[in-house]
């Protein structure tokens, strides 16, 4: 593998067991590109390799990664379904909130949503994540610039703002 000098830092939260240094991670991810860029299979193909620091990133057996496959398509389905009213306005029919019960997330109809007062709360909190997620993407694209000042009012006005 090349010895390219890379350092690499996972984004908070990344939702992948099992990570690897990042910067070994960024290093292997570079030595792939191809043309200046690299594929999601380009880089399945390395991650393959029990000697990749990616390897422990990915389920190996078939059944497993199958049945995780096939719950990602399933909270995909559940959370990209919108019903269409009467007047035309659209929006999600379900949202993803946090129940104790089931330990994990459920998706509930969207009014419902905002009758518990723990769900729209957890909802209110999801969308200003999102919302200052997209602002540290998008930041430093100055085509954006006014766009970019819009959502940092909005985080401030909301105590988000780091």
């Amino acid at each position: 593998m090349s010895t390219l000098v890379v350092t690499g830092k996972w984004a908070p939260k990344t939702p992948i067991k099992n990570k690897c240094d990042a910067s070994e991670a960024a290093r292997e991810i570079t030595a792939l590109r191809k043309g200046g860029y690299v594929t999601a299979p380009r880089l399945l193909e390395r991650a393959s390799d029990p000697e990749s620091c990616m390897h422990e990133m990915f389920p190996w057996d078939d059944e497993a990664a199958a049945y995780e496959h096939r719950l990602h398509i399933a909270r995909k389905i559940l959370s990209h379904l919108h019903v269409v009213q009467p007047d035309g306005r659209e929006h999600r029919m379900l949202l993803a909130v946090s129940v104790t019960s089931e330990e994990q997330k459920a998706y509930v109809p969207f009014q419902q949503a905002f009758r518990v007062p723990e769900w729209t709360e957890e909802v209110q909190r999801n969308a200003l994540a999102e919302l200052k997620g997209w602002r540290t993407r998008y930041k430093d694209y100055t085509d954006l610039g006014p766009i970019v000042k819009s959502v940092d009012r909005i985080l401030v006005r909301f105590g988000k703002k780091d």
